[in-house]
């Protein structure tokens, strides 16, 4: 199997298993907490990393990544104005603050918003494959979270409320933004090779 669906294996089987509530739990009385969380990251970073190794690699194979559609040029500039909310919610999903209350799983919004602009100008069969796993796991998960009357993170997020005010709004939006300034110049090219300015 190629290295970019190991990365995807290992990634989307950490996410999963952290959805199981009784058995997440259980682990966590098991090893405690931060154990857990240890754990839980190094997977997930190990499985990105993979990923990331093997998107690159296999987009490059000619022979399977057939293009299916190619974006016009001005999709890119659509894309470009479109992601700052994308970066604003995954800030929002670390800083408490009055949009995260708004938006109880703004990492899933950020998700969701960064796969499907992302598919709109990569028509490419591995890129299609990457982003409709993201969205596809976002939608699956937010749907699954609308199940329960209270979930985890919406009790963090409503106490957090109290105390946050314009100030940690501010907060967020800038964070998003210096966040969304770094990939489009130099983050996106050291991880992805492509490069966002001047291409």
């Amino acid at each position: 199997m190629h290295n970019f669906f190991v990365g995807l294996a290992i990634f989307f089987f950490a996410h999963t298993f952290s959805l199981f509530r009784s058995r997440r739990r259980a682990i966590i009385n098991e090893v405690g907490l931060r154990i857990y969380i240890i754990v839980f990251s190094l997977i997930s970073i190990i499985g990105l990393a993979i990923m990331i190794f093997g998107y690159g690699e296999l987009r490059a194979n000619v022979s399977f990544n057939k293009v299916f559609w190619v974006s016009p040029i001005w999709m890119k500039h659509v894309v470009f104005v479109l992601m700052i909310p994308a970066f604003v919610f995954l800030s929002a999903a670390y800083i408490p603050s009055r949009i995260s209350h708004i938006f109880p799983h703004p990492m899933l919004a950020a998700v969701k918003i960064w796969a499907t602009l992302h598919l709109c100008v990569n028509g490419d069969l591995v890129s299609i494959i990457l982003f409709c796993s993201f969205l596809f796991f976002a939608v699956a998960v937010r749907l699954s979270l609308k199940k329960r009357l209270i979930s985890e993170q919406h009790v963090a997020t409503s106490g957090s409320l109290q105390i946050t005010g314009l100030g940690s709004d501010l907060t967020v939006v800038v964070t998003g933004l210096v966040a969304y300034a770094f990939v489009i110049f130099y983050g996106h090219v050291w991880v992805v090779g492509v490069p966002l300015v001047g291409s």
